[in-house]
């Protein structure tokens, strides 16, 4: 039994490090990475109530997705007119 604990233990900080440094991967699309970030959420704090683990799934993938944010942001604002880009993000955050 204390042999089966160190192990899980092993693999949750293990699953923690890769949490802390995960990323998206280039074209990889935003149901994909939540998909990964919420799998890995578990993962890595296997302890955690479903409300916590969703919190914290939640800031993971806002923390990753600035940048991306960002480029989809500046494409609708040269390629769309202001009141579509306005419904697409408020679409992103409900």
């Amino acid at each position: 039994l204390t042999t089966q604990f160190a192990v899980n233990r092993g693999h949750t900080k293990n699953y923690k490090r890769l949490f802390s440094q995960l990323g998206r991967d280039k074209d990889e699309p935003f149901f994909t990475l939540s998909y990964r970030v919420n799998r890995l959420t578990k993962q890595a704090h296997p302890t955690f109530r479903k409300p916590e683990l969703d919190e914290l799934a939640k800031e993971k993938f806002l923390e990753i997705i600035p940048d991306d944010l960002e480029k989809v942001m500046w494409v609708g604002i040269t390629h769309i007119n202001l009141f579509i880009l306005k419904v697409f993000l408020m679409y992103l955050f409900v």
